[in-house]
């Protein structure tokens, strides 16, 4: 099951116009504040679900700029890209879009969170792959940068169920479930 699993400004956007989600930061503290809130240990919950994760390049390049240990080693990683000339790291497949669709549609169902950019969720959307997802609205406007899920999407194959909203310290999560439309 392909989860997006992702924080938006109430606008609507995922990072400023520089791809940065530093605008994030401040909500870490509140939370660290409030380490009872829903919202402090949602992130490590869901987590623990995940079996895999796959991202766009440009979205594995950010994280890799952290200075930190890389988050999923431990796990398979997908990194959709268009250089085939990638090679595969211990814990990373370097595929294009097609090469990714036509494998992972050959395993068993697994949990894989579809880590950061919205062109790669928006692009698995519409191959019908997003089962899931968890979206949470932080209180805050960007006015601009990267949109969740930019370009056109085509409504009738991308219906989902409200299934879940939680609120908590100014932040709600809405967890949408795909529903299967008949025509």
């Amino acid at each position: 099951m392909h989860t997006v699993y992702i924080a938006m400004s109430i606008d609507g956007y995922i990072a400023d116009v520089d791809g940065s989600v530093s605008w994030l930061d401040t909500f870490h503290t509140v939370l660290e504040q409030n380490p009872t809130s829903y919202f402090s240990t949602s992130y490590e919950k869901f987590y623990r679900t995940v079996d895999a994760v796959v991202m766009g390049r440009k979205t594995y390049d950010v994280i890799k700029s952290f200075e930190v240990d890389y988050p999923y080693a431990h796990i398979p990683n997908y990194i959709i890209t268009y250089n085939s000339m990638l090679a595969n790291t211990e814990y990373c497949q370097f595929c294009s879009l097609t090469q990714y669709v036509e494998q992972i549609n050959m395993q068993a169902s697994r949990v894989i969170w579809v880590v950061g950019g919205g062109i790669l969720a928006s692009a698995l959307l519409a191959k019908g792959l997003i089962e899931k997802l968890i979206i949470t609205i932080m209180p805050v406007m960007l006015g601009a940068g990267i949109r969740l899920f930019p370009g056109n999407i085509d409504a009738v194959t991308t219906q989902f169920s409200l299934t879940n909203c939680v609120t908590d310290c100014g932040i709600v999560e809405l967890i949408y479930e795909k529903k299967e439309v008949s025509l």
